[in-house]
């Protein structure tokens, strides 16, 4: 039975990184990241362009797991309301075993983590309390938890792995 592992957290979490390594490290698997399906410019959150992206990511949810090649259905995206969880869950096809996971770093980290992507221009400073005030939202989703402070990379991966068996 193939593994859908849905992996959220506020911006700055790390679920790229997370993700990226599960996907490297599980057999037969295929990594869909949400912000891919919002890469628009100019960026543009409107009720159509929400259920657009929405409608884009359950069809290639859906496309990955009506393949048999694939074992693992990583989805990784920040997640932070429980609807959005639900909506996406409600709309799977076909039978497999889900996996919630949330990265909850520390307000300290996460504002280390962002400062690192903001000097290297990766994001803007608004992000930090754009992220920070998100943070709590997490406690509102059913989702196995994964306090990240002071932990690799490679653990915290080594950690989700470990929970899928």
């Amino acid at each position: 039975m193939q593994k859908v592992i849905f992996i959220s957290g506020t911006m700055g979490s790390g679920k790229t990184t997370i993700s990226r390594l599960c996907n490297e490290k599980l057999s037969r698997s295929v990594w869909l990241d949400g912000d891919w399906c919002w890469m628009m410019s100019p960026f543009q959150v409107q009720d159509q362009t929400k259920a657009m992206v929405m409608d884009n990511i359950v069809y290639l949810l859906n496309q990955f797991l009506a393949q048999a090649c694939f074992d693992h259905v990583l989805f990784s995206w920040v997640m932070d309301q429980p609807e959005t969880v639900q909506q996406i869950y409600n709309r799977l096809q076909g039978n497999f075993t889900f996996y919630h996971f949330t990265l909850l770093p520390s307000s300290t980290q996460l504002r280390r983590q962002l400062q690192q992507d903001i000097d290297r221009g990766l994001r803007t400073a608004d992000c930090i309390p754009q992220s920070l005030s998100r943070l709590t939202h997490y406690d509102q989703i059913e989702s196995e938890k994964i306090k990240i402070n002071g932990q690799s990379p490679e653990t915290i991966t080594r950690e989700i792995l470990s929970r899928l068996k």
